[in-house]
């Protein structure tokens, strides 16, 4: 789903608003970092010219405040970037499959791009003095991204040297749901091992000779990895 600026703004504003309003009556406040292998799932993965998007396992980074408002309950405020590179071998070899006159196909392409700025209500389950669970809920707003693309042609008769697609920006919605063990490791330090998986579905509009094209997208990642973080109060 598509949002326009003025609407990206006003949920901006919404967002800030809400996390002053409980962080004026938290009771703790954390500073994660997170980092994981970034897995795509579904159309995002899929080798098809018709709805793929030939991402392969990436990359996640993120930073993120959580504040506890009662003793198992919090609020988590996280900006996330994603990104995956693209399989240009199995892209090029589908591309040969679909023309008759194509010989072959080099291709070059930029990563897939979406940053991410996602909050949500936190269940934490103490599990013992050290260790403890927390799941959460998610949802958003997201900058994604199609990469550009060169390519250089080999036909069978005549065509053109090399052609290129431009990149595309959507601003769109994104939800999602985590997991998280957290161990203490210090006085005001924590480790945890989170999984994360997240959903956006952009809409891409490209130049094309015929006009203007929308290019759909659902776009599906788990995200693997580690969390660390720190207590500011």
């Amino acid at each position: 789903m598509t949002i326009s600026k003025q609407r990206i703004s006003q949920v901006v504003l919404i967002l800030g608003f809400i996390i002053v309003s409980i962080s004026l009556n938290a009771q703790h406040l954390r500073l994660d970092f997170r980092q994981a292998v970034s897995i795509p799932l579904g159309n995002f993965a899929a080798k098809t010219l018709n709805g793929g998007s030939f991402a392969l396992t990436g990359f996640s980074g993120g930073i993120g405040l959580q504040l506890s408002v009662k003793s198992a309950f919090s609020v988590r405020i996280q900006a996330t970037a994603l990104r995956h590179a693209i399989d240009v071998s199995a892209l090029g070899y589908e591309k040969v499959k679909q023309d008759a006159f194509l010989e072959d196909v080099y291709i070059r392409s930029e990563a897939f791009s979406n940053n991410m700025l996602l909050t949500g209500p936190v269940y934490v389950l103490k599990l013992s003095e050290k260790l403890s669970l927390e799941g959460s809920l998610m949802a958003g707003l997201a900058q994604s991204k199609t990469p550009y693309q060169l390519y250089k042609p080999k036909y069978f008769l005549t065509g053109p040297a090399f052609y290129e697609i431009t990149s595309a920006t959507d601003y769109n919605f994104v939800w999602g749901a985590s997991a998280v063990l957290m161990v203490n490791i210090g006085r005001c330090y924590q480790l945890g091992l989170s999984a994360e998986w997240v959903h956006a579905n952009p809409v891409f509009k490209f130049e094309t000779a015929s006009g203007l094209r929308e290019d759909r997208r659902h776009i599906s990642v788990l995200n693997l990895g580690l969390v660390f973080s720190v207590d500011l109060f």
